[in-house]
């Protein structure tokens, strides 16, 4: 995915040197001294030991050789003179995609090109999705996605995605699926984007929950052929637990960076408040 938008300063301009075809130059001006540390934040796999800015002449700098990456995400990290750090877009990139936990900024190294199906229309219509659950003793809301010109009382594949909104809002996820429609790679099928809710409930290992997917939200969807269930982090936790609890549930699952914690692995995980369970049902 790639929904960028410009702020601030020309990538060019000052504090910023931009990336080239053999590698990439960052600057960040401090003419006050207030900083005693900058590194960079990114996960395209650049050596620890390489992520450290020298200061020279007022002005941060760090020259690195191309990472094996054609567009790469990042932000700064700044410590300050009394020990508190912080993490900021880099100023002099006026670049930014969003995500769940804030917005980075945004490198296009020359060769980068964008998905063609970003410039694809956005064909098909969303419905408020709302289902009283017994076993929740809530309402489930959310929004089903339809493509153009398939039937409301038309059987067709579902793909059900977890905190649908979101990742929809992130992922440009229909958008994306309208153009796999209209190229012929997938079928017609409908989206259900389904809102979080409770997270102590859809974001952990809960019964109730799958549950309430299995003999409620599922069966309120319409008519279907198959289902898929489409989830990130702990929403991929969250539908393989509910997979495993009925088998049947999905005819397939596509769980990206699932926070399947396990006490072996993710002890640092241990407070979070619904690690318990989840890390008893990985191991079960």
């Amino acid at each position: 995915m790639d929904s960028v938008r410009p702020r601030g300063r020309p990538l060019n301009g000052p504090g910023h040197a931009g990336p080239t075809a053999d590698g990439v130059s960052f600057a960040l001006p401090d003419p006050d001294d207030a900083l005693c540390g900058v590194r960079l934040v990114q996960d395209v796999r650049i050596p620890g030991d390489r992520l450290a800015f020298a200061r020279h002449d007022g002005v941060w700098t760090l020259r690195l050789d191309r990472p094996d990456v054609d567009r790469m995400e990042y932000r700064l990290e700044l410590t300050h003179r009394d020990g508190r750090t912080e993490e900021i877009c880099d100023p002099g990139n006026p670049l930014r995609a969003p995500g769940a936990f804030g917005e980075k900024s945004v490198l296009h190294f020359p060769n980068y090109r964008q998905p063609g199906w970003l410039g694809a229309a956005a064909a098909g219509t969303g419905t408020s999705l709302s289902i009283d659950s017994r076993h929740l003793d809530a309402t489930v809301t959310g929004r089903v996605w339809s493509p153009e010109g398939l039937a409301d009382d038309a059987a067709a594949p579902v793909l059900v995605v977890h905190d649908g909104p979101e990742f929809d809002a992130l992922s440009q996820f229909t958008r994306y699926a309208a153009a796999m429609i209209a190229d012929g790679t997938w079928p017609p099928l409908r989206v259900a984007l389904l809102a979080p809710g409770d997270r102590d409930r859809s974001d952990a290992a809960d019964p109730a929950y799958a549950r309430a997917l299995a003999t409620e939200v599922l069966p309120a969807l319409g008519p279907t052929t198959h289902r898929f269930g489409v989830g990130a982090s702990l929403g991929g936790l969250a539908l393989l637990h509910a997979h495993r609890c009925f088998p049947t549930l999905f005819d397939g699952l596509f769980l990206q960076s699932g926070s399947f914690f396990h006490p072996e692995l993710d002890a640092h995980e241990a407070r979070f408040a619904h690690y318990g369970p989840i890390s008893r049902f990985v191991v079960d």
